[in-house]
Order: structure tokens, then sequence, then C-alpha cells
């Protein structure tokens, strides 16, 4: 069994979204990084958390 702090594996500097964020700017974070889900955080509080197929939801309905 593989044993460890979560400190060994955890991310340190998270790239955080803001609920306002434009979607497409949104999507070309996500092109640019290779994180799979981002944190949405407003007035330095986590409301929430984003992902790639969140984003490729949102254009399909842009796009539908």
């Amino acid at each position: 069994m593989p044993s460890g702090l979560v400190s060994e594996f955890m991310t340190r500097e998270v790239f955080t979204v803001h609920p306002d964020m434009d979607i497409f700017a949104l999507a070309e974070s996500f092109l640019k990084r290779v994180n799979r889900r981002f944190p949405v955080v407003e007035d330095g509080a986590l409301v929430g958390q984003v992902t790639r197929f969140d984003v490729l939801r949102a254009l399909q309905k842009y796009w539908g």
C-alpha cells in the first residue's frame, strides 16, 4: 500500500479563476496549462471548481 503525506503530492502554486471570467478566456487558460480543473475563487473564498468538460459543455451550448 502506497503511503505518504498529501503535501508530498499536492500542487502548491494554484491557478484560480473568478466566477465572472469570460468562458473563452477560461478555455484559453486550459489550453495553456495541463490542469483539468481550476478552483473558482471570489473575495478570497473558494466558491466552486470548473473543469475542462464544463467548458466544452458551455461552448457546445454557445454553438449548439
